[in-house]
């Protein structure tokens, strides 16, 4: 399915209408064996429908008919839809840096930042707040 240009720009719906065994009517239900077969994204189920997944994202489309125990078998007469992911495992960098002024004008600043390197994932944040706290306090102190 990745190299298939007709789906680029789309939604897993377009990528459907390109799959023999699966039949998508025109507002964009799929079927297998004229029953709806569960969606699953990489191996396991979703609640996402077909039309919220770009398949730009979409790497293949497996079909199971028969599924196993291992899907719980509850595939019911259509079967399962296996929807395999793309992984993007691409090394980079990014952050964010934000900053904020309560109600009593003191300021805040924090940011954050994700360094990827393999399959290496490092994650950092932080926040500087300044804080004034309006408040009346009374003491009584009694010594023997």
């Amino acid at each position: 399915m990745e190299k298939n240009l007709t789906s680029v720009g789309g939604t897993a719906v377009d990528v459907m209408k390109n799959v023999p065994s699966a039949n998508v009517d025109i507002d964009g239900n799929v079927t297998l064996r004229n029953a709806a077969p569960q969606i699953f994204v990489d191996g396991r189920p979703t609640t996402r429908t077909l039309d919220q997944i770009p398949a730009d994202e979409i790497a293949s489309i497996e079909i199971i008919t028969n599924p196993s125990a291992k899907f719980d078998a509850s595939g019911g007469e259509a079967g399962i839809l296996n929807i395999v992911m793309k992984k993007n495992r691409k090394a980079g960098y990014n952050g964010n840096i934000n900053a904020s002024i309560d109600s009593r004008l003191r300021p805040a600043v924090g940011g954050d930042i994700n360094i990827k390197q393999d399959k290496i994932n490092f994650f950092a944040r932080g926040r500087i707040n300044y804080r004034k706290s309006i408040s009346t306090n009374n003491s009584e102190q009694t010594n023997f």
